[in-house]
């Protein structure tokens, strides 16, 4: 479990890099490895489910923090669209077990 949650600190340390390009990619890396399964049993874990909630809050808080996200073809509307489907993908994993 410990290595799990360095691989998730890892890369949702990548997520507030200051080139769009590296947060993009984090962020496509987090969603696949969420889709595939790659970190276990992290939703049983409470302190991973806060990590990786409050990693997402800060993340969209950069992007939203200007407006580039809303120009068509932008990284930064690529980003939040990742983040989207990231959210979409943790609120059917986390049932809430890591809380009981």
């Amino acid at each position: 479990m410990n290595s799990e949650i360095g691989r998730l600190e890892s890369l949702l340390g990548k997520m507030v890099h200051p080139l769009a390009s590296a947060r993009l990619a984090a962020a496509k890396s987090l969603l696949f490895k969420l889709e595939s399964g790659l970190f276990g049993d992290i939703s049983r874990s409470v302190s991973c489910v806060k990590l990786l909630n409050d990693s997402m809050v800060e993340a969209l808080a950069l992007i939203l923090s200007s407006d580039d996200w809303k120009q068509a073809g932008n990284t930064e509307g690529d980003i939040l669209s990742t983040l989207c489907q990231i959210f979409q993908k943790i609120s059917t994993i986390f049932d809430g077990s890591a809380y009981a």
